[in-house]
Protein backbone atom coordinates (compact mmCIF):
# COMPACT_ATOMS: atom_id res chain seq x y z
CA UNK A 1 0.00 0.00 0.00
CA UNK A 2 1.51 3.56 -1.29
CA UNK A 3 1.24 6.85 -0.01
CA UNK A 4 1.34 9.03 2.98
CA UNK A 5 -0.41 7.90 6.02
CA UNK A 6 -2.00 10.04 8.43
CA UNK A 7 -1.78 7.87 11.36
CA UNK A 8 -4.85 5.24 11.96
CA UNK A 9 -2.77 5.04 15.50
CA UNK A 10 -2.94 8.99 15.38
CA UNK A 11 -6.89 8.94 14.94
CA UNK A 12 -6.98 6.00 17.39
CA UNK A 13 -5.05 7.52 20.53
CA UNK A 14 -5.07 11.69 19.45
CA UNK A 15 -1.17 11.21 18.45
CA UNK A 16 -1.46 14.24 16.13
CA UNK A 17 -0.38 13.64 12.62
CA UNK A 18 1.52 16.60 11.22
CA UNK A 19 -0.05 15.92 7.55
CA UNK A 20 -1.91 18.98 5.98
CA UNK A 21 -3.23 19.06 2.55
CA UNK A 22 -4.88 22.18 1.91
CA UNK A 23 -6.54 23.67 -1.00
CA UNK A 24 -6.70 27.50 -1.11
CA UNK A 25 -9.87 29.34 -0.34
CA UNK A 26 -10.89 26.47 2.07
CA UNK A 27 -10.00 27.22 5.74
CA UNK A 28 -12.65 26.80 8.06
CA UNK A 29 -11.33 25.99 12.07
CA UNK A 30 -12.66 22.46 12.74
CA UNK A 31 -12.04 20.02 15.17
CA UNK A 32 -12.34 17.05 12.44
CA UNK A 33 -10.63 17.14 9.39
CA UNK A 34 -12.84 18.85 6.77
CA UNK A 35 -13.03 16.87 3.11
CA UNK A 36 -14.34 19.41 0.35
CA UNK A 37 -16.03 16.80 -2.06
CA UNK A 38 -16.61 16.81 -5.75
CA UNK A 39 -20.38 18.60 -5.83
CA UNK A 40 -19.95 20.57 -2.81
CA UNK A 41 -20.34 18.25 -0.58
CA UNK A 42 -18.13 18.51 3.08
CA UNK A 43 -17.28 15.24 5.26
CA UNK A 44 -15.80 15.76 8.74
CA UNK A 45 -13.99 12.93 10.06
CA UNK A 46 -10.25 11.81 10.23
CA UNK A 47 -8.51 11.31 7.22
CA UNK A 48 -6.72 7.97 7.86
CA UNK A 49 -4.39 7.80 4.83
CA UNK A 50 -3.60 9.10 1.46
CA UNK A 51 -2.31 7.97 -1.96
CA UNK A 52 -0.20 9.40 -4.35
CA UNK A 53 -3.42 10.15 -6.89
CA UNK A 54 -5.02 12.01 -3.78
CA UNK A 55 -6.95 9.32 -2.94
CA UNK A 56 -8.23 9.38 0.91
CA UNK A 57 -9.53 6.69 3.64
CA UNK A 58 -11.83 8.57 5.66
CA UNK A 59 -12.96 7.46 9.40
CA UNK A 60 -16.40 9.36 9.53
CA UNK A 61 -19.20 8.76 12.49
CA UNK A 62 -21.69 6.94 10.57
CA UNK A 63 -24.44 8.80 12.37
CA UNK A 64 -23.15 12.33 11.24
CA UNK A 65 -23.01 11.13 8.16
CA UNK A 66 -26.04 10.06 7.46
CA UNK A 67 -27.75 13.01 8.55
CA UNK A 68 -25.03 15.43 6.58
CA UNK A 69 -24.38 13.83 3.68
CA UNK A 70 -26.93 10.98 2.85
CA UNK A 71 -26.21 10.59 -0.54
CA UNK A 72 -22.28 9.63 0.52
CA UNK A 73 -23.69 7.40 3.23
CA UNK A 74 -25.89 5.52 0.67
CA UNK A 75 -22.66 5.14 -1.62
CA UNK A 76 -20.97 3.72 1.58
CA UNK A 77 -23.57 1.32 2.33
CA UNK A 78 -24.08 0.05 -0.72
CA UNK A 79 -20.59 -1.68 -0.51
CA UNK A 80 -19.64 -1.71 3.29
CA UNK A 81 -21.60 -4.97 3.64
CA UNK A 82 -19.79 -6.74 0.80
CA UNK A 83 -16.36 -5.38 1.81
CA UNK A 84 -16.80 -6.34 5.49
CA UNK A 85 -17.84 -10.18 4.89
CA UNK A 86 -15.25 -10.47 2.29
CA UNK A 87 -12.82 -8.91 5.23
CA UNK A 88 -14.18 -11.66 7.92
CA UNK A 89 -13.59 -14.50 5.13
CA UNK A 90 -10.30 -13.88 4.32
CA UNK A 91 -9.52 -13.30 7.74
CA UNK A 92 -10.78 -16.52 8.91
CA UNK A 93 -8.95 -18.39 6.19
CA UNK A 94 -5.87 -16.32 7.17
CA UNK A 95 -5.52 -17.30 10.48
CA UNK A 96 -6.60 -21.26 9.87
CA UNK A 97 -3.19 -21.20 7.70
CA UNK A 98 -1.11 -19.72 10.84
CA UNK A 99 -2.73 -22.10 13.05
CA UNK A 100 -1.95 -25.50 10.87
CA UNK A 101 1.53 -24.10 10.20
CA UNK A 102 4.00 -26.56 12.32
CA UNK A 103 4.38 -26.80 16.12
CA UNK A 104 6.94 -24.58 17.63
CA UNK A 105 6.30 -21.51 14.57
CA UNK A 106 4.59 -18.95 16.71
CA UNK A 107 4.53 -18.76 20.55
CA UNK A 108 2.13 -20.49 22.31
CA UNK A 109 0.12 -17.39 24.05
CA UNK A 110 0.05 -15.98 20.61
CA UNK A 111 -1.72 -19.01 19.02
CA UNK A 112 -4.18 -18.90 21.98
CA UNK A 113 -4.90 -15.67 20.77
CA UNK A 114 -5.24 -16.94 17.21
CA UNK A 115 -7.92 -19.51 18.59
CA UNK A 116 -9.78 -17.20 20.36
CA UNK A 117 -10.23 -14.65 16.86
CA UNK A 118 -10.86 -18.00 15.35
CA UNK A 119 -14.02 -18.62 17.00
CA UNK A 120 -14.98 -14.36 17.10
CA UNK A 121 -14.86 -14.91 13.30
CA UNK A 122 -16.34 -17.91 12.86
CA UNK A 123 -19.35 -15.80 14.98
CA UNK A 124 -19.53 -13.29 12.73
CA UNK A 125 -19.78 -15.27 9.86
CA UNK A 126 -22.53 -17.64 11.09
CA UNK A 127 -24.56 -13.83 11.69
CA UNK A 128 -27.39 -13.72 9.17
CA UNK A 129 -26.03 -9.94 9.37
CA UNK A 130 -22.69 -7.90 10.15
CA UNK A 131 -22.61 -5.75 12.78
CA UNK A 132 -22.09 -2.37 12.10
CA UNK A 133 -19.63 -0.43 13.49
CA UNK A 134 -19.94 3.34 14.80
CA UNK A 135 -18.06 4.98 12.33
CA UNK A 136 -17.74 4.59 8.50
CA UNK A 137 -14.00 3.93 6.10
CA UNK A 138 -15.46 6.08 3.55
CA UNK A 139 -12.78 5.93 0.74
CA UNK A 140 -12.45 8.92 -1.41
CA UNK A 141 -11.04 9.04 -5.58
CA UNK A 142 -8.23 11.79 -5.38
CA UNK A 143 -10.89 12.89 -8.59
CA UNK A 144 -13.43 13.64 -6.17
CA UNK A 145 -11.32 15.45 -3.77
CA UNK A 146 -11.19 19.18 -4.00
CA UNK A 147 -9.41 20.18 -0.78
CA UNK A 148 -8.37 19.21 2.80
CA UNK A 149 -8.22 21.15 6.13
CA UNK A 150 -6.77 19.34 8.53
CA UNK A 151 -8.44 19.41 12.40
CA UNK A 152 -6.86 22.12 14.78
CA UNK A 153 -5.08 19.52 17.26
CA UNK A 154 -6.13 21.05 20.83
CA UNK A 155 -9.62 20.67 19.56
CA UNK A 156 -8.85 17.54 17.59
CA UNK A 157 -8.46 16.28 21.23
CA UNK A 158 -11.51 17.41 22.46
CA UNK A 159 -13.90 15.74 19.10
CA UNK A 160 -11.89 12.53 20.05
CA UNK A 161 -13.45 12.52 23.67
CA UNK A 162 -16.90 14.01 22.28
CA UNK A 163 -16.64 10.30 19.96
CA UNK A 164 -15.21 8.50 22.89
CA UNK A 165 -18.34 9.76 25.14
CA UNK A 166 -20.89 9.48 22.76
CA UNK A 167 -21.75 13.08 22.51
CA UNK A 168 -24.19 14.15 19.36
CA UNK A 169 -23.04 16.62 16.72
CA UNK A 170 -19.73 16.82 18.23
CA UNK A 171 -18.28 17.49 14.35
CA UNK A 172 -19.80 20.82 14.22
CA UNK A 173 -20.76 22.05 17.72
CA UNK A 174 -18.36 25.11 19.16
CA UNK A 175 -15.00 24.23 20.86
CA UNK A 176 -16.21 25.84 23.70
CA UNK A 177 -19.23 24.59 24.15
CA UNK A 178 -17.48 20.63 23.63
CA UNK A 179 -15.21 21.52 26.35
CA UNK A 180 -17.77 22.59 28.47
CA UNK A 181 -19.95 19.52 27.88
CA UNK A 182 -17.01 17.45 28.42
CA UNK A 183 -16.07 19.05 31.59
CA UNK A 184 -19.81 18.17 32.68
CA UNK A 185 -19.54 14.77 32.24
CA UNK A 186 -16.17 14.69 34.43
CA UNK A 187 -13.86 13.94 31.50
CA UNK A 188 -9.95 15.33 32.12
CA UNK A 189 -9.35 16.67 28.17
CA UNK A 190 -5.66 17.20 29.20
CA UNK A 191 -5.68 13.48 29.19
CA UNK A 192 -5.29 11.71 25.45
CA UNK A 193 -8.63 10.20 24.93
CA UNK A 194 -8.90 6.37 24.78
CA UNK A 195 -8.66 4.63 21.67
CA UNK A 196 -11.62 4.01 19.25
CA UNK A 197 -9.55 1.60 17.35
CA UNK A 198 -12.80 -1.14 18.11
CA UNK A 199 -15.38 1.17 16.53
CA UNK A 200 -13.78 1.05 12.97
CA UNK A 201 -15.11 -1.68 10.48
CA UNK A 202 -13.04 -4.59 9.14
CA UNK A 203 -11.55 -3.93 5.55
CA UNK A 204 -9.55 -6.84 3.37
CA UNK A 205 -6.06 -6.52 3.86
CA UNK A 206 -3.70 -7.24 1.35
CA UNK A 207 -0.61 -9.20 1.29
CA UNK A 208 1.79 -6.52 2.66
CA UNK A 209 -0.77 -5.05 5.58
CA UNK A 210 -1.11 -9.12 6.44
CA UNK A 211 2.45 -9.41 7.19
CA UNK A 212 2.61 -5.93 8.72
CA UNK A 213 0.10 -7.33 11.58
CA UNK A 214 1.59 -10.89 11.41
CA UNK A 215 4.62 -9.02 12.62
CA UNK A 216 3.17 -6.86 15.39
CA UNK A 217 1.76 -9.69 17.13
CA UNK A 218 5.28 -11.66 16.92
CA UNK A 219 6.41 -8.67 18.66
CA UNK A 220 4.05 -8.58 21.02
CA UNK A 221 3.91 -12.19 21.92
CA UNK A 222 7.27 -13.24 20.79
CA UNK A 223 11.01 -12.17 21.61
CA UNK A 224 11.22 -8.76 19.88
CA UNK A 225 13.51 -8.02 17.09
CA UNK A 226 15.41 -4.48 18.20
CA UNK A 227 18.20 -2.06 17.33
CA UNK A 228 19.50 0.53 19.53
CA UNK A 229 22.17 3.40 18.33
CA UNK A 230 23.46 6.98 18.58
CA UNK A 231 24.30 7.30 15.16
CA UNK A 232 24.52 5.86 11.58
CA UNK A 233 24.78 1.80 12.59
CA UNK A 234 22.67 0.55 15.31
CA UNK A 235 23.13 -2.89 16.89
CA UNK A 236 21.05 -5.55 18.48
CA UNK A 237 19.48 -4.99 22.39
CA UNK A 238 17.07 -5.77 24.72
CA UNK A 239 14.76 -2.26 23.44
CA UNK A 240 14.89 -1.36 27.32
CA UNK A 241 15.40 1.90 28.47
CA UNK A 242 18.15 1.00 30.70
CA UNK A 243 21.17 3.16 32.46
CA UNK A 244 23.99 1.06 30.33
CA UNK A 245 22.03 1.66 27.11
CA UNK A 246 22.35 5.52 28.18
CA UNK A 247 25.95 5.72 28.38
CA UNK A 248 26.93 6.28 25.14
CA UNK A 249 24.86 9.29 25.63
CA UNK A 250 26.26 10.92 28.41
CA UNK A 251 29.93 9.92 27.28
CA UNK A 252 29.50 11.44 23.90
CA UNK A 253 28.57 14.48 25.43
CA UNK A 254 32.52 14.44 26.66
CA UNK A 255 34.16 13.29 24.05
CA UNK A 256 36.31 16.52 22.67
CA UNK A 257 40.08 15.38 23.77
CA UNK A 258 39.26 12.11 25.62
CA UNK A 259 37.32 10.02 23.00
CA UNK A 260 39.97 7.29 22.86
CA UNK A 261 39.79 7.14 26.44
CA UNK A 262 36.09 6.62 26.15
CA UNK A 263 36.61 3.87 24.12
CA UNK A 264 37.17 1.81 27.25
CA UNK A 265 33.60 2.37 28.61
CA UNK A 266 31.53 1.67 25.46
CA UNK A 267 31.65 5.54 24.81
CA UNK A 268 32.61 5.11 20.57
CA UNK A 269 35.91 6.14 19.55
CA UNK A 270 36.04 10.04 18.21
CA UNK A 271 33.30 12.06 16.72
CA UNK A 272 31.23 11.15 14.14
CA UNK A 273 30.37 12.19 10.84
CA UNK A 274 26.73 13.69 10.12
CA UNK A 275 24.41 10.64 9.77
CA UNK A 276 23.36 10.14 5.92
CA UNK A 277 19.20 10.23 6.23
CA UNK A 278 17.99 6.68 7.04
CA UNK A 279 21.35 5.14 7.09
CA UNK A 280 20.63 3.90 10.71
CA UNK A 281 17.23 1.46 8.97
CA UNK A 282 19.75 0.35 6.67
CA UNK A 283 22.05 -1.24 9.57
CA UNK A 284 18.99 -2.62 10.83
CA UNK A 285 17.47 -3.96 7.98
CA UNK A 286 20.97 -5.65 7.17
CA UNK A 287 20.83 -7.51 10.65
CA UNK A 288 17.14 -8.80 10.71
CA UNK A 289 17.37 -9.59 6.72
CA UNK A 290 16.30 -13.83 8.79
CA UNK A 291 14.17 -12.74 11.27
CA UNK A 292 12.18 -10.58 8.89
CA UNK A 293 11.08 -7.98 11.26
CA UNK A 294 12.36 -5.23 13.58
CA UNK A 295 12.16 -1.98 15.70
CA UNK A 296 14.87 0.13 15.25
CA UNK A 297 15.81 3.35 17.33
CA UNK A 298 18.14 6.26 17.38
CA UNK A 299 19.10 9.02 19.98
CA UNK A 300 20.50 12.46 18.48
CA UNK A 301 21.90 14.53 21.16
CA UNK A 302 22.01 18.53 20.37
CA UNK A 303 24.14 20.30 23.13
CA UNK A 304 23.85 23.45 21.22
CA UNK A 305 19.90 23.30 21.34
CA UNK A 306 19.52 21.87 24.07
CA UNK A 307 17.50 19.16 23.25
CA UNK A 308 17.85 15.28 22.45
CA UNK A 309 15.65 13.72 20.03
CA UNK A 310 14.54 9.92 19.36
CA UNK A 311 13.31 8.36 16.59
CA UNK A 312 11.85 4.84 16.15
CA UNK A 313 10.66 2.53 13.61
CA UNK A 314 9.20 -0.82 12.80
CA UNK A 315 9.62 -2.50 9.75
CA UNK A 316 8.77 -5.45 8.06
CA UNK A 317 10.22 -7.78 5.22
CA UNK A 318 7.58 -8.22 2.44
CA UNK A 319 7.37 -10.72 0.20
CA UNK A 320 9.36 -9.64 -2.31
CA UNK A 321 12.19 -9.40 0.04
CA UNK A 322 11.89 -5.28 -0.07
CA UNK A 323 11.32 -3.90 3.41
CA UNK A 324 8.09 -1.60 4.20
CA UNK A 325 7.58 0.66 7.03
CA UNK A 326 4.82 0.02 9.47
CA UNK A 327 5.32 2.86 12.53
CA UNK A 328 7.67 5.59 12.35
CA UNK A 329 7.76 8.27 15.29
CA UNK A 330 9.90 10.78 16.92
CA UNK A 331 10.21 12.20 20.24
CA UNK A 332 12.12 15.73 21.20
CA UNK A 333 12.32 16.65 24.58
CA UNK A 334 14.08 19.87 26.31
CA UNK A 335 17.55 18.27 27.57
CA UNK A 336 18.05 21.71 29.90
CA UNK A 337 15.39 20.94 32.54
CA UNK A 338 16.39 19.29 35.78
CA UNK A 339 15.20 15.76 36.12
CA UNK A 340 16.50 14.69 39.85
CA UNK A 341 15.31 11.71 40.45
CA UNK A 342 16.62 10.35 37.13
CA UNK A 343 20.19 12.40 37.26
CA UNK A 344 20.70 10.95 40.20
CA UNK A 345 19.90 7.20 39.69
CA UNK A 346 22.26 7.69 36.06
CA UNK A 347 25.42 9.13 38.29
CA UNK A 348 24.98 6.97 40.87
CA UNK A 349 25.53 3.92 38.24
CA UNK A 350 28.95 2.29 38.53
CA UNK A 351 29.82 2.25 34.75
CA UNK A 352 29.19 6.19 34.61
CA UNK A 353 30.53 6.53 37.72
CA UNK A 354 33.88 4.83 36.36
CA UNK A 355 33.66 6.64 33.10
CA UNK A 356 33.68 9.90 35.32
CA UNK A 357 36.52 9.01 37.36
CA UNK A 358 38.43 8.47 35.26
CA UNK A 359 37.78 11.73 33.26
CA UNK A 360 38.31 13.46 36.48
CA UNK A 361 41.80 12.53 36.59
CA UNK A 362 42.68 13.75 33.40
CA UNK A 363 41.38 16.96 34.57
CA UNK A 364 40.17 17.77 30.74
CA UNK A 365 36.28 18.27 31.52
CA UNK A 366 34.86 19.97 34.54
CA UNK A 367 32.05 19.61 36.57
CA UNK A 368 29.36 21.85 35.03
CA UNK A 369 30.32 19.54 31.61
CA UNK A 370 29.77 16.32 33.59
CA UNK A 371 26.55 17.56 34.82
CA UNK A 372 25.39 18.74 31.52
CA UNK A 373 26.00 15.03 29.98
CA UNK A 374 23.90 13.59 32.83
CA UNK A 375 21.00 15.59 32.35
CA UNK A 376 21.32 14.90 28.81
CA UNK A 377 20.99 11.32 29.75
CA UNK A 378 18.12 11.80 31.57
CA UNK A 379 16.34 13.67 28.94
CA UNK A 380 17.03 10.61 26.50
CA UNK A 381 15.71 8.13 29.24
CA UNK A 382 12.87 10.33 29.19
CA UNK A 383 11.98 10.54 25.87
CA UNK A 384 12.80 7.65 24.88
CA UNK A 385 10.11 5.68 27.50
CA UNK A 386 7.76 7.88 25.93
CA UNK A 387 8.51 6.64 22.24
CA UNK A 388 7.92 3.49 23.88
CA UNK A 389 4.56 4.09 25.12
CA UNK A 390 3.73 5.55 21.59
CA UNK A 391 4.43 2.45 19.83
CA UNK A 392 3.01 0.34 22.33
CA UNK A 393 0.45 2.22 22.03
CA UNK A 394 0.00 1.50 18.08
CA UNK A 395 0.78 -1.94 18.66
CA UNK A 396 -2.17 -2.56 20.88
CA UNK A 397 -4.20 -0.67 18.69
CA UNK A 398 -3.82 -3.04 15.75
CA UNK A 399 -3.27 -6.09 16.86
CA UNK A 400 -6.90 -5.77 19.87
CA UNK A 401 -8.32 -7.96 17.17
CA UNK A 402 -6.89 -9.21 13.59
CA UNK A 403 -9.51 -7.15 11.36
CA UNK A 404 -8.88 -3.65 13.45
CA UNK A 405 -7.63 -0.55 11.77
CA UNK A 406 -6.25 -0.90 8.53
CA UNK A 407 -2.62 -0.24 8.52
CA UNK A 408 -0.67 1.66 6.04
CA UNK A 409 2.96 0.09 5.00
CA UNK A 410 5.20 2.22 2.93
CA UNK A 411 7.57 0.52 0.73
CA UNK A 412 11.53 1.46 1.31
CA UNK A 413 13.54 1.82 -1.54
CA UNK A 414 16.50 -0.81 -1.85
CA UNK A 415 19.82 -0.35 -0.12
CA UNK A 416 22.38 1.23 -2.80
Amino acid sequence: MNGQAWGVSGWCRAVLASAAVAAAGFAEAAGTDLVRVGGGGVVRGSVLSQQADGSLLVAVRRAWLADAEPGLAREAAATEAGETRRAVEQLGERIEGMLAAPAGTYDESLCAFLRREQLRVRGLLDADVMPQSAFVLLPLDGTRVRGVEPAEPAWRMLVQWGWHEGIDNVETMPQRRLAETLADRGVDTSQPPPSLADRLPPLPQDDDQWRARVALLQDAYGAPVSFQGTGDIVVRSDQEVTIEALLPVVTDMLKGDVGGLLDLFGGGGGRQQPPAADRWLVSARSQAGSEGRFRATRVQTKPEQGVVNVESAFEVRLADGSWGTVWRGRQQIDATQPRPGLEERIAADPRVGQAINAIKVLGVVDEEAMAQAIRFGAATMEAQEAIDRQFAAFRSDHTLRLDGPPLTVLRQPPAR
